[in-house]
């Protein structure tokens, strides 16, 4: 399975991203999970449970914690996920 994160702090776009995501991965025969996070704290916050995401789709403009600063932050607990930043 796909599991899939968007840490955005605007819902227009986190619906978007997820609207695009999912009528691609469905036309394709993919499962998938994908999880919403309104910042990038909100993401970094699970701790060891972000290890299961493959995909995270990163805001780079946020309050708190942007995401370059959480991509940093994952990097230390997992090399294993693709990171795509929007501006």
């Amino acid at each position: 399975m796909l599991k899939i994160a968007i840490c955005d702090d605007e819902g227009y776009f986190r619906k978007f991203i997820r609207e695009i995501l999912t009528g691609y991965i469905e036309r394709n025969g993919g499962i998938y999970e994908i999880d919403e996070f309104a910042s990038g704290k909100e993401f970094v916050d699970l701790g060891i449970e972000l290890i299961g995401y493959k995909i995270v789709f990163l805001d780079i403009n946020m309050d708190d914690m942007d995401g370059m600063e959480a991509a940093q932050k994952i990097r230390e607990v997992s090399n294993d996920m693709n990171f795509t930043f929007r501006l």
